[in-house]
């Protein structure tokens, strides 16, 4: 409870994304550097447990002399305690050294050079070494767990970012063999993603990725023209719309893959209209969808095979593609939602303004070009505001009293 209720918030890690990851140990880890926080530490395990857990014991042991008969009138807690504390003093003093040594270790297959290993960790222990496959068992269980804990860690690293010198063309060589691709057919992929607050502000982010790196240059930003409310699936429609009136003839080659945002149901809503295109029977149409954490899970692909991608036991070549799948997702959602928040930013500036008696899109726009922000004319007098081209000094007048 302290280390969650206190270190997780001070000491917390973040990843690129903004995603919070780590536990205890790597808090406590971090906390712990600090001598301070150390000191505070290292006395309340010896408060808790050398002399709580003494007191509990000594209590426990009083009350089986009285069950048995041995209870006497120098049975008290306090001799049982001082008993106690002078035995955990020898164990400690006399036996931990020897009890941190490792006797045996458990490897998940035997090494060809088994015996110099175990000769080598032997040299360094001060005691004989054994190496030790569990094939059954409490310490077959301990090494699955060891595994396990082992891959979720690489699973973690490789999400948040992998290893530096990694290909990022593997995930789709990985993807085309589980689409029945052949080998290298994907090159360029495209996702789309629909961003709207309410009614207002309505568009789409499409991101590239050609050989697994974003391609930042072939990105587009598309305002909904036709859409005129709420309407995901209008929305995308009307952007695949536009997307699909270019092609290669004006630098603009179709995608070997469409990633959608989303599970069968905008899948279904993409083929739809991308296979009503002419020339797109070769573009592979795939859905991402998310788990209840809002994580990407797996991959739908357009026949309704769903391959899930959150299990504990993923391979190498599943984690790679975990890997790339999130970083479209959360690529193409960063675009879109960036976008829709410049024109939410553009459009309160326009209600501010044009909210003022006087001040329609003409007089706006030359106030924020003499005065830079609207911040600046929020503080501006009525005899600077007088100055800006265009502006009367009943407006001048009109502008600062709706600030003031």
């Amino acid at each position: 409870a302290f280390a969650e209720s206190t270190l997780a918030q001070i000491y917390k890690k973040r990843a690129k994304d903004g995603s919070c990851y780590g536990g205890p140990a790597f808090y406590m880890q971090d906390a712990l550097k600090q001598r301070w926080m150390g000191v505070i530490f290292a006395a309340l395990i010896i408060l808790i447990y050398a002399i709580g857990y003494n007191m509990l014991a000594a209590y426990n042991l009083q009350s089986t002399f009285a069950v048995f008969g041995f209870y006497n009138e120098s049975s008290t807690p306090a001799f049982i305690g001082i008993v106690l504390a002078f035995l955990f003093g020898v164990i400690i003093i006399g036996g931990a050294k020897r009890l941190a040594h490792i006797t045996e270790i458990l490897v998940p297959f035997m090494p060809e050079d088994e015996e110099r290993i175990e000769e080598r960790l032997g040299g360094l222990a001060g005691r004989k070494v054994r190496l030790h496959v569990a094939e059954r068992g409490e310490l077959h269980d301990f090494a699955v767990m060891a595994q396990n804990n082992a891959r979720e860690m690489m699973v973690r690293r490789i999400l948040r970012g992998g290893a530096a010198g990694a290909d990022p063309s593997l995930a789709l060589r990985y993807l085309e063999k589980l689409m029945g691709a052949g080998e290298n057919t994907i090159s360029r992929a495209e996702s789309f993603d629909i961003s709207n607050l309410g009614n207002d502000d309505i568009c789409a982010g499409m991101v590239v990725f050609k050989d697994g790196r974003p391609d930042k240059q072939s990105y587009r930003l598309f305002k909904m023209k036709r859409v005129e409310e709420q309407d995901d699936f209008a929305s995308m429609r009307e952007t695949l719309d536009r997307r699909f009136a270019h092609s290669g003839d004006d630098g603009f080659a179709y995608p070997d893959v469409i990633l959608v945002d989303g599970g069968k149901g905008q899948l279904s809503a993409v083929a739809s209209v991308v296979r009503a295109k002419e020339g797109t029977e070769s573009i592979l149409l795939a859905g991402m969808y998310k788990n209840d954490r809002h994580k990407t899970a797996g991959l739908v692909l357009e026949d309704g095979t769903e391959i899930p991608l959150d299990g504990k036991n993923l391979t190498d070549d599943e984690v790679c593609l975990l890997r790339f799948l999130t970083t479209v997702q959360n690529e193409v959602h960063r675009f879109a939602i960036s976008y829709q928040r410049k024109l939410a930013g553009k459009r309160n500036i326009r209600y501010r303004l044009e909210n003022i008696e006087g001040i329609g899109p003409a007089k706006r726009k030359r106030l924020l070009a003499h005065f830079g922000t609207i911040k600046a004319v929020e503080q501006a007098s009525e005899e600077s505001l007088r100055e800006c081209k265009g502006i009367t000094e009943a407006d001048a007048g009109a502008i600062y009293r709706y600030f003031h």
